[in-house]
């Protein structure tokens, strides 16, 4: 007999305080089990039941007419173009997955109608033990709209951790490149 499970992609609860200027973001879902780096509080794994998973939880300030933005947390990381294929082969390469790949740190975030920019210190996933595991380095990206429609930007990764989550082994990891998009219409 066949069974019909549902495909779960994202069971969360989104919520953003902005009490210029400062802002408070916070997610809280559900996920399996296995979603790993994303879970906070996880159940008995002979279950199978779903675990409590936050993937965005951070604290602001915009300044410069919210121009410029700051903001300490768990953060998606800010690499690549922002789209929501998070299973794509680029995002599993990079580990830049907007589902369960997001770090704590601190992000400085720019953008007006010529630039777009952030710049995050990668401190570690917190909701991962043991320390050894937890990658440190900085990830970033800068992007120019030097036409209307066309934009074209840099993306920069570069990691490292004591010990790789599935190898064990000491990890540099490291991703760089560009990219641009373009709106004909």
């Amino acid at each position: 007999s066949t069974a019909l499970v549902p495909l779960a992609m994202a069971l969360d609860l989104n919520a953003t305080v902005d009490v210029a200027p400062v802002v408070a973001h916070l997610s809280l879902g559900f996920g399996p089990k296995n979603q790993g780096p994303a879970v906070v509080v996880s159940p008995d794994p002979s279950t199978g039941e779903l675990a409590l998973v936050s993937r965005e939880h951070w604290l602001g300030v915009k300044l410069l007419d919210d121009a410029l933005m700051i903001r300490a947390g768990r953060l998606q990381v800010p690499f690549g173009l922002r789209n929501p294929e998070h299973t794509s082969f680029v995002r599993s390469l990079t580990r830049s997955d907007t589902n369960t790949d997001q770090q704590h740190g601190l992000a400085v975030a720019f953008a007006n109608e010529l630039l777009r920019a952030e710049l995050m210190g990668v401190l570690g996933n917190y909701q991962i033990r043991p320390d050894a595991v937890r990658e440190r380095g900085y990830t970033g990206y800068v992007e120019l709209f030097p036409l209307t429609g066309l934009g074209v930007g840099a993306s920069s990764l570069l990691t490292w951790a004591e010990r790789d989550l599935d190898r064990g082994a000491p990890t540099l990891r490291q991703a760089h490149g560009l990219f641009a998009r373009w709106s004909p219409v």
